[in-house]
């Protein structure tokens, strides 16, 4: 059963990996010989168990990587390696077992990344000298084996349980959110900077004081736009009368960063902004509400800048629940036509239930039609046997094929890697 813990996060890219994405449509949901569902690896507990980290990731030789918030060794969760091996199997090797103390602990929502040098990057919501989490890098040896170097053991005072994804900018400095902690103890966005020596430096970039700024940006990685600024999203957590945000920050030159609120959703409609947002070529910013929406189970939202600096929202598309999809954690992606994809963690209309409403979950696509609204399209359907519930979101690769994470968290077994295949 997943924690009901409210963390938040946010790794060195001097070269993040990119993969390319070539767009093959999927027919429709009635024909399911278009569409292969395959389970790569099933976790067994000493491996691993419940994935509910944000998504998986790829490096250059087509290895995956990502990270369970329990199993392992001590029960504290561990970050996996899967091996595509020449027989269409999949091999997975685990590269480090979190110990619940200095190292960290239950990697909650958080997404690894990669460096030029092929070492791993993530943060944990838990564990670290105080307990408030901490980020951490993984390096491969020339023996196969992988050492662990945290980067950073937050205080509290600079921040608390960061999990969600990292980001590098061009410099190799890492940023990242952390859900509680801070000034005001709703939050921060930090800067991680390396030194000579190999440590790190920490700088609190902003203090969320929950107000109108927002607060608790939990799940959230931020992304940057070409000018270097950072957008993420707040989930309103503290206080329950606070609605969630999607805010800029943007550097002033001297170090410092101001707070640009872009959008406030109105309502009930701003139930839990989580997951990280996606940017579209003309610089609109695309994500999603996991509870909200007309129907109360989750939307798809779309912000498109005006000239007078003010972001107009348009919704693309509200899950009702049953087949249909509800609470989509994961946020959307994008394939080079434009389509966006993404997980809901319940929906399907099967038996599986949970806080966020019932049912197993689905794999979603979404497509832009010309002068109307995005269609739906249910690319798979999660029935609880003995699979269901993926929390994070989808990684395409190059064919076209969907990689993600099922939680298992109200089914019988402790979670799967699974490929779709159009």
């Amino acid at each position: 059963m997943k924690s009901n813990h409210f963390w938040a996060a946010g790794g060195k890219m001097l070269a993040v990996v990119t993969v390319a994405i070539i767009v093959v449509f999927l027919l429709a949901p009635g024909a399911s010989a278009a569409v292969k569902y395959k389970v790569l690896h099933r976790f067994q507990g000493e491996d691993g168990a419940e994935p509910v980290a944000g998504s998986l990731v790829f490096d250059t030789a087509g290895n995956l990587y990502g990270m369970t918030i329990s199993g392992g060794d001590y029960g504290y969760g561990a970050v996996f390696q899967l091996v595509p091996n020449t027989d269409g199997n999949w091999t997975e090797n685990v590269l480090h077992s979190f110990t619940g103390g200095s190292d960290g602990s239950a990697p909650d929502d958080s997404s690894l990344i990669i460096g030029a040098d092929g070492s791993l990057y993530g943060a944990t919501p838990g564990g670290g000298d105080s307990g408030n989490g901490v980020v951490f890098e993984l390096t491969p040896s020339l023996d196969g084996s992988w050492s662990e170097n945290v980067l950073h053991s937050f205080s509290g005072g600079d921040g608390a349980h960061p999990d969600a994804g990292l980001v590098f900018d061009t410099f190799g400095n890492l940023y990242g959110t952390a859900t509680r902690g801070g000034a005001h103890n709703r939050g921060v966005v930090f800067e991680l900077t390396p030194n000579q020596d190999g440590t790190w430096s920490e700088s609190v970039l902003y203090d969320f004081n929950g107000h109108k700024d927002g607060s608790c940006p939990q799940h959230t990685s931020p992304i940057f736009d070409p000018a270097g600024n950072l957008y993420g999203t707040t989930s309103a957590l503290v206080p329950r009368n606070q609605r969630s945000t999607v805010f800029q920050l943007v550097p002033n030159g001297d170090g410092t960063w101001r707070e640009n609120v872009l959008y406030v959703f109105p309502g009930k409609e701003g139930e839990l902004a989580l997951g990280s947002l996606a940017f579209d070529p003309a610089g609109n910013l695309y994500g999603a509400i996991v509870q909200g929406g007309a129907y109360g189970r989750g939307m798809v939202f779309k912000l498109t800048p005006n000239a007078n600096g003010e972001w107009k929202e348009q919704v693309l598309h509200q899950f009702r629940g049953g087949k249909d999809g509800a609470a989509p954690f994961g946020g959307v992606v994008f394939d080079t036509q434009g389509n966006l994809y993404g997980t809901t963690l319940h929906g399907s209309g099967k038996s599986c239930s949970g806080w966020w409403g019932s049912g197993c979950g689905t794999v979603f696509k979404l497509m832009p039609t010309v002068n109307g609204p995005w269609t739906e399209q249910i690319l798979h359907r999660f029935n609880g046997k003995p699979t269901g519930n993926p929390y994070g979101a989808v990684l395409l690769d190059g064919a076209g094929n969907l990689y993600a994470m099922t939680s298992d968290q109200n089914t019988d077994g402790l979670g799967v890697v699974f490929e779709i295949t159009p």
